[in-house]
């Protein structure tokens, strides 16, 4: 992900700053794996049967931005304490595809997908001037 930050002003050692970005994340699912409480060939299934079901997950690269604002404290020369809030927000993709039973009798592309992630982050930490 590549980010870009803003300093907007210092005032009282505080210095406040706003950033963006934008990239990309590799969300890779396992399988998804389904266990039935009633299978086939068992007496409790009182008629109705059911199957074990497994699905092959998938792995795809989704766009990814974030939005960014904090403040740092100068503490002394060169250093600064630092204390930010990150949103990041990830594409949504697919999860799992079809089972090899239904790849036999058709089925093509995937079996489900997920809406993305949306993550909410406090930091803290310590900036250091190199130069």
């Amino acid at each position: 992900m590549a980010n870009a930050y803003v300093d907007i002003a210092t005032f009282a050692g505080f210095t406040p700053y706003v950033g963006a970005g934008a990239g990309m994340t590799n969300v890779r699912w396992d399988d998804f794996s389904s266990t039935a409480s009633c299978r086939n060939g068992t007496a409790a299934c009182s008629g109705t049967t059911y199957d074990e079901v497994s699905a092959p997950g998938q792995d795809s690269w989704r766009f990814t931005y974030a939005l960014m604002a904090g403040a740092s404290y100068q503490i002394s020369e060169g250093v600064k304490l630092d204390f930010g809030y990150r949103f990041s927000d990830v594409n949504g993709g697919d999860m799992f595809g079809y089972t090899a039973a239904e790849r036999a009798a058709g089925a093509s592309g995937v079996k489900g997908r997920d809406d993305g992630f949306q993550k909410h982050e406090f930091r803290a930490g310590i900036r250091i001037d190199l130069w």
